[in-house]
Protein backbone atom coordinates (compact mmCIF):
# COMPACT_ATOMS: atom_id res chain seq x y z
CA UNK A 1 0.00 0.00 0.00
CA UNK A 2 2.81 2.87 0.97
CA UNK A 3 4.70 1.71 -2.81
CA UNK A 4 1.25 2.51 -4.39
CA UNK A 5 0.86 5.69 -2.61
CA UNK A 6 4.30 6.64 -2.82
CA UNK A 7 4.20 5.99 -6.84
CA UNK A 8 1.09 7.99 -7.20
CA UNK A 9 2.67 10.81 -5.07
CA UNK A 10 5.79 11.05 -7.39
CA UNK A 11 3.41 10.57 -10.38
CA UNK A 12 1.80 13.87 -9.23
CA UNK A 13 5.08 15.61 -8.39
CA UNK A 14 6.06 15.10 -12.13
CA UNK A 15 2.95 16.51 -13.79
CA UNK A 16 2.66 19.21 -11.14
CA UNK A 17 6.26 20.22 -11.54
CA UNK A 18 6.94 20.62 -15.33
CA UNK A 19 3.58 22.36 -15.87
CA UNK A 20 3.09 24.90 -13.28
CA UNK A 21 6.18 25.16 -10.73
CA UNK A 22 9.72 24.87 -12.31
CA UNK A 23 8.18 26.85 -15.13
CA UNK A 24 7.11 29.55 -12.53
CA UNK A 25 10.76 29.46 -10.97
CA UNK A 26 12.87 29.70 -13.50
CA UNK A 27 10.95 32.78 -14.94
CA UNK A 28 11.53 34.29 -11.57
CA UNK A 29 15.39 33.51 -11.16
CA UNK A 30 15.61 34.19 -14.37
CA UNK A 31 14.14 37.98 -13.97
CA UNK A 32 15.90 38.36 -10.52
CA UNK A 33 19.51 36.81 -11.31
CA UNK A 34 19.96 38.36 -14.79
CA UNK A 35 17.80 41.47 -15.14
CA UNK A 36 18.16 42.67 -11.50
CA UNK A 37 14.14 42.57 -11.13
CA UNK A 38 12.78 43.17 -7.24
CA UNK A 39 10.85 40.00 -7.18
CA UNK A 40 8.97 41.03 -3.97
CA UNK A 41 7.65 44.31 -5.72
CA UNK A 42 3.74 43.20 -5.38
CA UNK A 43 3.46 45.47 -8.32
CA UNK A 44 4.88 43.22 -11.04
CA UNK A 45 5.51 39.97 -9.34
CA UNK A 46 3.57 37.60 -7.44
CA UNK A 47 6.49 36.02 -5.40
CA UNK A 48 5.52 33.78 -2.67
CA UNK A 49 8.87 32.12 -1.79
CA UNK A 50 11.03 33.79 0.92
CA UNK A 51 14.63 35.83 -0.43
CA UNK A 52 16.45 33.07 1.08
CA UNK A 53 14.50 30.66 -1.15
CA UNK A 54 15.20 32.68 -4.58
CA UNK A 55 18.72 32.71 -3.71
CA UNK A 56 19.08 29.16 -3.15
CA UNK A 57 16.98 27.90 -6.02
CA UNK A 58 18.82 30.88 -8.61
CA UNK A 59 20.79 28.63 -9.96
CA UNK A 60 17.75 27.02 -11.76
CA UNK A 61 18.76 29.97 -14.47
CA UNK A 62 21.47 29.24 -14.99
CA UNK A 63 20.48 26.70 -18.00
CA UNK A 64 17.39 26.76 -20.53
CA UNK A 65 14.23 25.94 -19.04
CA UNK A 66 13.83 22.31 -20.94
CA UNK A 67 16.96 21.15 -20.18
CA UNK A 68 17.07 22.64 -16.27
CA UNK A 69 13.55 21.29 -15.83
CA UNK A 70 14.72 17.72 -16.28
CA UNK A 71 18.12 18.03 -14.60
CA UNK A 72 16.08 19.61 -11.40
CA UNK A 73 13.35 16.76 -11.81
CA UNK A 74 15.72 14.28 -11.39
CA UNK A 75 17.85 15.18 -9.31
CA UNK A 76 15.00 16.09 -6.66
CA UNK A 77 13.81 12.58 -7.13
CA UNK A 78 16.95 11.25 -6.46
CA UNK A 79 17.35 13.30 -3.12
CA UNK A 80 13.90 12.84 -2.37
CA UNK A 81 14.70 8.66 -2.26
CA UNK A 82 18.00 9.44 -0.55
CA UNK A 83 17.12 11.77 2.01
CA UNK A 84 15.60 8.84 4.46
CA UNK A 85 18.11 6.76 3.92
CA UNK A 86 20.39 9.16 5.08
CA UNK A 87 17.84 9.75 8.48
CA UNK A 88 18.18 6.25 9.06
CA UNK A 89 21.69 5.99 8.94
CA UNK A 90 22.16 8.95 11.32
CA UNK A 91 19.93 7.52 13.46
CA UNK A 92 20.85 3.90 13.59
CA UNK A 93 24.05 2.90 11.26
CA UNK A 94 22.60 -0.80 11.10
CA UNK A 95 19.52 -0.12 10.34
CA UNK A 96 17.99 -2.65 8.33
CA UNK A 97 16.98 -2.78 4.39
CA UNK A 98 13.42 -3.18 5.79
CA UNK A 99 13.59 0.06 8.11
CA UNK A 100 15.05 2.50 5.23
CA UNK A 101 12.41 0.78 2.73
CA UNK A 102 9.68 1.95 5.24
CA UNK A 103 11.08 5.34 6.21
CA UNK A 104 11.44 6.02 2.45
CA UNK A 105 8.06 4.94 1.20
CA UNK A 106 6.32 7.19 4.15
CA UNK A 107 9.05 10.25 3.18
CA UNK A 108 7.99 9.95 -0.19
CA UNK A 109 4.07 9.80 0.30
CA UNK A 110 5.15 13.10 1.97
CA UNK A 111 3.55 16.62 0.25
CA UNK A 112 6.97 17.70 0.51
CA UNK A 113 8.03 15.59 -2.12
CA UNK A 114 5.14 16.27 -4.10
CA UNK A 115 6.48 19.26 -4.99
CA UNK A 116 9.99 18.91 -6.20
CA UNK A 117 10.97 22.55 -5.75
CA UNK A 118 11.19 23.04 -2.48
CA UNK A 119 14.52 24.24 -1.38
CA UNK A 120 14.53 22.63 1.43
CA UNK A 121 15.05 19.49 0.37
CA UNK A 122 18.70 19.74 -0.66
CA UNK A 123 19.90 21.55 2.60
CA UNK A 124 18.04 19.05 4.60
CA UNK A 125 20.04 16.16 2.55
CA UNK A 126 23.31 17.72 3.01
CA UNK A 127 22.72 18.46 7.23
CA UNK A 128 21.91 14.73 7.52
CA UNK A 129 25.09 13.61 5.51
CA UNK A 130 27.01 15.76 7.50
CA UNK A 131 25.73 14.56 10.71
CA UNK A 132 26.10 11.05 9.74
CA UNK A 133 30.11 12.00 8.82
Amino acid sequence: MWATLAAANLASAVVVFRRDDFLIMHAWTTAWLFNGVNLFDAAYWPTDYPPNGIVALSPIALLPFDTMSWLWLFGAMALAAWTPTLAARVMRADASREDIAILTLTFLCWSGTRTLLQFSLLPMCLGLAAWRL
